[in-house]
């Protein structure tokens, strides 16, 4: 529905919710924008001013989101049908289930159906990344030591030591630092 110069635009209930529709389903924001005929500034503008709205924009990313977490579950644990091809094309195979009839010069035959050769699929970078998003012990492991007896005294520019304890009220300690030449 395009824009009448000098008309006020507005995003009433039936346009916000074609944008909803949209974004639950696909997830991108401007296109869900654009799907309900107004721009994305337009619906921003809309969740600033609209907490209702705003919650409803919420809940339609979070539906889209547990789509694709399903999506990537299905794919890493239940695999997905690929057909298995050679370099000259797919293998086929005769059917077990499907049967065609043929005419012979002594009347029809039938024979099993030549089907392509299918294979189950599964992702193991998604089934790791699932895992790591629900188990830490699959993380990557980062340790941090924050055990820490000395410091480092930084002091802004322009100043010395000196001024530095006159306006904290306390001395600074001294550090004495080691380089260590690496080999």
């Amino acid at each position: 529905m395009p824009r009448v110069p000098g008309v006020p635009w507005k995003f009433d209930a039936d346009l916000q919710r074609r944008f909803l529709l949209h974004f639950e389903q696909f997830g991108l924001f401007y296109q869900a924008a654009e799907a309900a005929g107004v721009c994305g500034q337009t619906v921003r503008k809309c969740i600033q001013e609209d907490e209702e709205f705003a919650e409803r924009v919420e809940e339609a990313r979070g539906k889209y989101r547990d789509r694709v977490e399903e999506e990537v579950r299905r794919r890493a644990m239940e695999g997905v049908l690929r057909h298995v091809t050679t370099g000259k094309g797919l293998i086929y195979i005769e059917s077990d289930t499907e049967f065609e009839t043929i005419q012979t010069s002594s009347g029809p035959v039938q024979r099993p159906k030549m089907v392509p050769l299918m294979e189950r699929v599964y992702s193991d970078n998604l089934l790791l990344a699932l895992a790591r998003k629900h188990d830490p012990g699959f993380r990557d492991k980062q340790s941090v030591d924050v055990n820490h007896s000395g410091g480092v005294l930084l002091i802004p520019s322009g100043k010395s030591v000196e001024d530095w304890e006159a306006e904290n009220a306390r001395p600074a300690i001294p550090v004495q630092a080691t380089v260590v030449k690496a080999e």
